[in-house]
């Protein structure tokens, strides 16, 4: 073999082993932008479902009150009760999108504006309690509390309530003086 030949050998295989490489390096390239959209794809909806379990901060405060005869009344205007009763109520809140979200009980405040017609108190936990009738007349129940996930964002809600006079226990008679 000459010295020519052997080099057109050398050329010829060089060229086939560029084509190889070449048509390698497209199908390389074509997975790479495949491999590149389902990753994009996966980051899309990693995004959406992060959006979707990702708590909103609370936007509604929700009192619920359980009254003596077996009701349970969602924000309530008005409640009435009787000089010997009281009521307990629950606080819950919701998101923008009325769903569940987290309040922090540890930062909840109750007040009664008239306390000569009923007390409150707090459960231990924050999110519920007790408004005890002392006398008759109407007072505003009044609470705060913390969304959990954003501490500067304070729920305020209110009710009335309406403390009557409850049904007679004990009758009085007074004689007065006899007349003959």
């Amino acid at each position: 073999m000459s010295l020519f030949q052997y080099i057109i050998n050398i050329w010829y295989a060089l060229t086939a082993q560029t084509k190889f490489m070449g048509s390698f390096e497209a199908e390389v390239d074509k997975k790479l932008a495949a491999l590149q959209e389902t990753t994009a794809q996966i980051l899309t909806i990693v995004q959406q479902i992060l959006t979707a379990v990702t708590p909103l901060p609370a936007s509604r405060l929700i009192i619920t009150i359980s009254t003596p005869d077996g009701q349970i009344k969602e924000n309530p205007s008005m409640t009435q009760i009787t000089d010997v009763q009281s009521i307990t109520f629950t606080l819950a809140a919701q998101d923008a999108k009325g769903q569940p979200a987290a309040l922090d009980g540890t930062k909840t405040t109750a007040s009664i504006d008239n306390t000569g017609v009923a007390t409150v108190t707090l459960d231990p936990s924050g999110l519920s309690g007790t408004v005890t009738a002392v006398g008759v007349g109407t007072a505003n129940l009044s609470i705060s509390v913390t969304d959990a996930t954003v501490a500067t964002d304070v729920l305020t809600g209110s009710a009335a309530i309406t403390v009557v006079a409850g049904a007679a226990a004990t009758v009085n008679i007074t004689f007065g003086t006899p007349t003959p």
